[in-house]
């Protein structure tokens, strides 16, 4: 490469690496002028709840806490630090964790892709900054989604960068102590162990992600199944849930569609299940994805098969998807990310700090921008994981 080409590059990947950086800050600042949608009113009345009774009350007295233990006390440690009737300060507090992991993210995301070489680490830097998802799902939202998000994907670099599958465990640990959504990520990720060894010290890592449970587990066990294991989500206008409820409204299929959705529903968790197993087993016999690609197919999984939803959820996958896949993760976070704006701009009011309550049903265009976005993740699970098993696409150097 001769002078003029170096110094090409170089502006290239400086101006790449300012626009991460805006779009990372674009997160903090979005944060700073808003409340969010109403999952913060409901993290609030949690926290009030937690301050003055503690975890185990809120899990026995409101059907609706459904989070691991370590969230309902950093939501009462939010609302002592904004004090009982700033909501605005609130909000900030309780997105921080998530605002911080992005930063993380975006970190890994470069290191990822900077492996075959700085303009690469630079534009997929610069992708992430600026996904659309991202920057609202961290910014504005108002819930832990981030935080488990990326977590995950420090799982999986903890397994294919340092080759450290005890702290790939931790990792997702600790995503699990935020949600349990991440335990359909544990067969895939698992599968990427290469030894009995290395899948002990990622199950023993795994292992430790119970102790904040314990207390619960051991006086509650009952009602810890009930607000957490058994809680199915809001049956929503994303994916298979777009296609019931239109379906439900009205002509000859109305019958058809609330038949089927009636019959899915329940099973959609052990929909989700069995994808994730099939991927494990295929990875543990043919050992031709990372762990990148293995957690965002896991994810892939989750968001393509489930049977309830909320519009957190579809950050979930963002960040392993940009490891495994930036051109794909970039339209995925597009689209979607549109699907987002117009759910959260056609019922917010435009005063500062912003605010909106999400109103369902969704309007029809939000809508077609989200069925683009899951459609997208069929395709990447077509070309990512069905055309490798069989042979027909080479799998990537690992």
């Amino acid at each position: 490469m001769n002078v003029e080409s170096e110094a090409r590059v170089s502006w290239e990947v400086r101006v790449l690496m300012a626009v991460g950086v805006i779009g990372m800050a674009a997160r903090f600042v979005l944060a700073a002028l808003s409340v969010g949608c109403n999952d913060v009113e409901i993290w609030h009345d949690h926290a009030r709840v937690v301050l003055a009774h503690g975890v185990r009350y809120a899990f026995e007295t409101r059907a609706i806490y459904n989070h691991p233990p370590l969230m309902g006390y950093w939501s009462a440690v939010s609302l002592a630090l904004a004090g009982p009737t700033d909501f605005h300060r609130f909000s900030m507090w309780l997105k921080l964790p998530g605002l911080l992991v992005e930063v993380l993210s975006a970190v890994l995301v470069y290191r990822v892709a900077a492996r075959k070489g700085p303009r690469a680490g630079a534009r997929a830097f610069a992708a992430y900054g600026v996904s659309l998802v991202s920057i609202i799902g961290a910014g504005y939202h108002g819930n832990t989604d981030p935080v488990y998000a990326g977590l995950t994907l420090l799982s999986a670099y903890a397994l294919e960068a340092w080759e450290a599958p005890f702290w790939a465990g931790v990792a997702l640990a600790l995503a699990l102590n935020v949600k349990l959504m991440p335990i359909f990520l544990v067969p895939p990720l698992l599968a990427r162990c290469r030894s009995r060894r290395a899948a002990g010290l990622f199950l023993a890592g795994l292992a430790l992600g119970v102790v904040p449970f314990l207390p619960f587990l051991l006086t509650i066990p009952r009602i810890m199944y009930t607000n957490m294991v058994a809680y199915n989500s809001l049956k929503d206008e994303w994916g298979l849930g777009a296609f019931f409820n239109y379906g439900a409204w009205g002509g000859a299929v109305k019958p058809i569609a609330r038949a089927v959705a009636a019959f899915y529903i329940p099973i959609g968790r052990y929909v989700i299940l069995l994808g994730v197993l099939i991927v494990a087993v295929a990875a543990h016999l043919r050992q031709r994805w990372n762990a990148y690609e293995l957690g965002a197919l896991g994810w892939a999984s989750f968001l393509i098969f489930t049977p309830g939803f909320g519009v957190q959820y579809t950050v979930c996958i963002v960040p392993l998807l940009f490891a495994a896949d930036v051109g794909r993760a970039l339209l995925y976070s597009t689209f979607t990310g549109v699907f987002l704006l117009v759910i959260y701009t056609l019922s917010m009011p435009w005063a500062l700090p912003l605010w909106a309550n999400i109103r369902d049903p969704y309007a029809p265009v939000a809508v077609l921008f989200g069925l683009i976005g899951w459609a997208g993740l069929v395709v990447f699970v077509k070309q990512t994981f069905v055309y490798r098993l069989i042979g027909y696409a080479p799998a990537p150097n690992d």
